[in-house]
């Protein structure tokens, strides 16, 4: 958890990598968290903290480069939990795994490795499971 300055109220990082587009938003987190970004190789525009209707302070542009500023400078500092999918054959290189303990997983259809497209997009009682390949979507916790 961060430093609690007096008078503040200590708030979490929620840390999402390369399944941000799948992470609701921070105003559902907003009074608890503020949800942080990984650098796991997703190079467009990020979504930026909430400040006003009228006014941003957030270096955005119309070309949906991205911009460093939005990451985590120090991931096992900085992140309390992390959302992330584990895919089968995937090897994670953006934070060390070892030093998060998985709070919960649940299954979750692997895209690459699931070939059959029928089976992507549809779920048929007993044939699905022999030909679908699940990963892990999990919620980490620091240790």
């Amino acid at each position: 958890q961060q430093q609690q300055q007096p008078g503040m109220v200590s708030r979490t990082n929620i840390c999402v990598g390369m399944e941000w587009y799948r992470v609701p938003c921070s105003l559902f987190v907003s009074d608890v968290a503020d949800i942080k970004w990984i650098d796991a190789g997703f190079d467009g525009q990020l979504p930026a903290a909430f400040e006003a209707t009228n006014v941003t302070h957030q270096p955005f542009n119309d070309r949906n480069k991205g911009d460093s500023s939005r990451f985590v400078t120090d991931v096992a500092l900085q992140c309390d939990y992390i959302i992330d999918l584990w895919e089968t054959n995937a090897v994670i290189q953006s934070y060390d795994v070892q030093q998060y303990a998985v709070v919960h997983k649940m299954p979750f259809l692997d895209r690459s490795a699931t070939h059959s497209g029928i089976f992507r997009s549809f779920y048929i009682p007993m044939i699905s499971d022999m030909r679908v390949v699940y990963g892990d979507y999990v919620f980490l916790e620091r240790k």
